[in-house]
């Protein structure tokens, strides 16, 4: 297979413009935050879902198809999965800075 870097910015539109693109644009934060405890203390997660994420882009950036969108599925549940361990830090911090929420 054959890999071409120079071209994939035309390919690369339809990953932000799509619907789950933008969802996952809002969850930005969450997703580095959770790339972030994943690198520090689940290494091996890390590069799996690393690896799916880049592997995905890789593939698709190289095609030039109308319906490129469901091509990279696999890279916005990669994503998606870097949001929920950030979202799980992030509530991991607020609990820890903040003392949690009361119940009653």
């Amino acid at each position: 297979m054959f890999f071409v870097f120079g071209g994939g910015g035309d390919t690369m539109e339809p990953f932000f413009e799509c619907r789950a693109g933008r969802i996952l644009l809002r969850a930005a934060p969450f997703s580095l935050l959770g790339a972030w405890r994943l690198l520090k203390q689940e290494r091996r997660i890390f590069m799996f879902i690393f690896l799916l994420l880049a592997g995905c882009i890789a593939y698709t950036v190289n095609y030039s198809i109308n319906d490129i969108d469901s091509y990279f599925l696999l890279a916005y549940v990669s994503l998606a999965m870097f949001a929920g361990f950030g979202a799980l830090e992030a509530g991991m911090i607020f609990k820890k800075v903040g003392g949690g929420l009361p119940l009653q």
